[in-house]
């Protein structure tokens, strides 16, 4: 109750842009928004995401609803014409003029897809049914990489196997395929797609080639032939996805009824938590950001997000009865809510080192 009506309308009051629309991509330290920082599709998106989400969730939502619609309204801004959807734009919703900023980055079109998806439930119409499709259908063409079915970078990659090409992420992957569940839920069943089977075939192309069976975690990156990335890369493993992932598959589970997806759900959960937690320090019990495959830690801080993803997996886990998973939801929530006040209202991390980090892809 205290979300809803105290603390959410403050923050939309903070992020939002009534000049240009939309919502703001950042505070700093103080919640203080810069007016004239560039927006990116990402942030947009995941805000009509989670207004669309919050509205229906909420018995008093007209509020929500206004507000997901003129979000809709600013995401059409970053339509390419080709069913993809550019990176970030200026304040005032013009081109930036940088290269990088024009291409349409497969991570960024799951969350467009997601956020579409999820507004269709509340706003459903032909004309969002067909940006549906066409979304879905500039992914499968312009972001797929054909040899293999797996995603590629982004619209500016032209040979995703050549050695200089970017590594392939197993994180697109993870937000496409959330998307699709998504789009299940809500029953977007009018563009005729089946998204339960697409859920299904990207999620075992993507566990085909970032599951690592030896340590039962999931890999941040592959070389572009599908080797072992080099260095750090190779080695990365990060808790909140190992968490998200195995929230990911339960609910896939739910929906098709197909047990053996929790079995890898628990073997992620498994490595997060053997590994994957900090035993010492104020933090004591939240989730690191990176370690590796043997559980040595790659980068000793805890950003709020890997926690979100923990108490959603706990969460689950409760419900399922596994035991002792009430405890440490508690004590997860505890962390956030004690470290989150003392960094402040914009704050993206939980600070154990000097540095600041902002959030990561």
């Amino acid at each position: 109750m205290r979300f809803r009506h105290d603390w959410l309308p403050q923050w939309l009051a903070r992020v939002g842009d009534p000049v240009g629309g939309g919502v703001f991509d950042a505070l700093d330290a103080q919640g203080r928004p810069d007016p004239l920082a560039d927006k990116t599709v990402l942030t947009q998106a995941r805000m009509l995401f989670t207004l669309a989400h919050l509205a229906m969730l909420t018995e008093d939502n007209a509020t929500l609803v206004q507000a997901a619609a003129r979000q809709y309204g600013v995401l059409a801004r970053y339509r390419k014409g080709n069913g993809l959807y550019c990176r970030a734009l200026t304040h005032a919703g013009q081109p930036t003029g940088r290269v990088a900023d024009g291409l349409a980055r497969s991570y960024d079109q799951s969350f467009v897809l997601l956020a579409l998806a999820t507004w269709a439930r509340l706003s459903p119409s032909a004309v969002l049914d067909r940006e549906i499709a066409d979304c879905l259908a500039a992914i499968d063409r312009h972001l797929t990489d054909p040899a293999t079915g797996l995603l590629i970078e982004d619209d500016g990659v032209s040979d995703p196997a050549a050695p200089d090409a970017p590594l392939r992420s197993q994180n697109p992957h993870m937000h496409l395929y959330e998307a699709y569940l998504q789009a299940h839920e809500m029953a977007c069943g009018e563009t005729g797609i089946d998204w339960l089977a697409r859920a299904a075939d990207l999620r075992a192309l993507a566990l085909r080639h970032f599951f690592d069976a030896q340590s039962g975690s999931i890999r941040e990156w592959v070389a572009p032939d599908l080797s072992q990335a080099p260095g750090d890369a190779g080695l990365r493993r990060e808790p909140g996805h190992q968490y998200e992932w195995a929230w990911l598959l339960n609910r896939e589970a739910d929906f098709s009824g197909d047990g053996r997806l929790r079995g890898i759900a628990a073997k992620l959960c498994a490595f997060a938590d053997r590994h994957g937690i900090a035993t010492d320090g104020p933090l004591a019990g939240a989730a690191l950001d990176a370690i590796t495959p043997a559980g040595a830690v790659l980068e000793n801080n805890l950003l709020l997000w890997p926690q979100t993803e923990a108490i959603k997996a706990f969460a689950i886990r409760h419900s399922a009865g596994e035991a002792a998973m009430a405890r440490a939801r508690r004590r997860f929530s505890s962390s956030c809510a004690n470290a989150g006040s003392r960094a402040g209202f914009g704050a993206t991390s939980l600070r154990r080192t000097p540095r600041f980090f902002g959030p990561r892809r």
